[in-house]
C-alpha cells in the first residue's frame, strides 16, 4: 500500500512538473495537498466493530472482542449482565492490586502451583485420557465375573418422576396416568426417571413407595415443586442388579483402572528419558 501510494504520488509530481505553466514548487505543493486528502480519506474508514467500547474502569476497557468467547452468542439480555459482572471483577481486582496483593509471595506460589497442576492435567488428558477406551464387551465381561458385587444392599424402586408447580396440575398428571392417557406437557415442569433407594424420601413417602403396591404415589411437595411418582419396578434387598442398571458404574470402574495404569506407564517412560537424582538420605 505504501509503495503504491508513493509511486502514484511520484508519477503525479512528474506530470505536474512537466507542465510549462507550473513551476517546481507549485507542483510539489499540489502533490502535498493530494497526499493530505488521500490520508484523511484513508483514516475515515469504518471503525473496527470488534473495538466497540462497552465499559471502562479507570484505564481498563471492555470491548466487543473481550465481551465473551463467542460475541455472536451475546444478546441484549446477556450483555448488560456480563458488563456488570466485568465492572465488579475489575473494581475488586484494581483494589487488590492497589493493596499490593499481586506481589504477595504466598499468592504467587499458589498461582504457580495451580498453573503447574493445570499443565499436568492437560498433558495427561492429551496423552492418556483421550486415548483410553472402554468397550461394551469389557463392561459385560466385568459384570459376568463380578455379579456378587452387584447385589442390592437395600430395597429399591425404579420410578418416573413428574414435577409440576401446583397441586392442581399434579392431580391432572395423576388422572392421566391412571387412564393411561397422554399427559398435557404444559402442566409438567420436567420429568426424570431412575432408581431410588429406600430412605431417600421421608418415612411417609417411603412407606407408600416400598410398603404398598400402588403404581402411582403422590402428589407431594418436594422443595418448591409438587411431584408425582410412577413406580415401574420394585426390588427387594439382596436381589441382583441388572447390567443395564450397573453399566455406567462398571464403565467408570474400568475407565479409572485403565487411566491409573496408563498414567503409571507414561510416568515410567518419561522418567527413563530424564536425569533424576535423589539424595540417598531421603531414599
Amino acid at each position: 500500500m505504501v509503495v503504491t501510494l508513493a509511486t502514484l504520488l511520484f508519477l503525479l509530481f512528474v506530470c505536474l512538473a512537466a507542465q510549462v505553466e507550473i513551476n517546481f514548487y507549485t507542483a510539489l505543493m499540489r502533490v502535498f495537498i493530494y497526499f493530505i486528502i488521500f490520508f484523511l480519506l484513508s483514516c475515515s474508514e469504518k471503525q473496527d466493530p470488534g473495538y466497540v467500547v462497552y465499559a471502562r474502569v479507570g484505564t481498563n476497557t471492555l470491548t466487543r472482542n473481550s465481551l465473551s468467547p463467542d460475541p455472536k452468542k451475546s444478546n441484549s439480555e446477556t450483555i448488560p449482565l456480563f458488563v456488570e459482572n466485568w465492572i465488579d471483577q475489575t473494581v475488586f481486582l484494581s483494589a487488590a492490586k492497589d493493596r499490593g496483593l499481586e506481589k504477595d509471595t504466598g499468592l504467587i506460589k499458589k498461582r504457580d502451583s495451580y498453573y503447574e497442576q493445570l499443565l499436568i492435567s492437560s498433558f495427561i488428558e492429551n496423552e492418556v485420557t483421550s486415548k483410553t477406551q472402554v468397550s461394551s464387551e469389557e463392561v459385560r465381561e466385568y459384570y459376568d465375573k463380578n455379579r456378587d458385587l452387584f447385589v442390592r444392599s437395600q430395597d429399591m424402586v425404579f420410578v418416573e418422576q413428574y414435577f409440576t408447580t401446583n397441586k392442581k396440575d399434579a392431580h391432572g398428571v395423576v388422572s392421566a396416568l391412571r387412564k393411561n392417557a397422554k399427559i398435557n406437557n404444559e402442566i409438567i415442569k420436567r420429568t426424570t426417571s431412575g432408581h431410588i433407594k429406600k430412605g431417600v424420601f421421608s418415612k411417609k413417602i417411603d412407606n407408600r413407595l416400598f410398603s404398598e403396591t400402588k403404581e402411582i404415589v403422590g402428589p407431594f411437595v418436594l422443595g418448591g415443586d409438587v411431584v408425582v411418582l410412577r413406580v415401574l419396578n420394585r426390588y427387594k434387598k439382596g436381589t441382583q442388579r441388572g447390567l443395564e442398571e450397573t453399566y455406567d458404574e462398571i464403565y467408570q470402574r474400568i475407565f479409572k483402572t485403565k487411566m491409573s495404569k496408563g498414567r503409571a506407564s507414561l510416568l515410567d517412560s518419561l522418567k527413563k528419558t530424564m536425569n533424576i537424582y535423589i539424595n540417598p538420605k531421603y531414599q
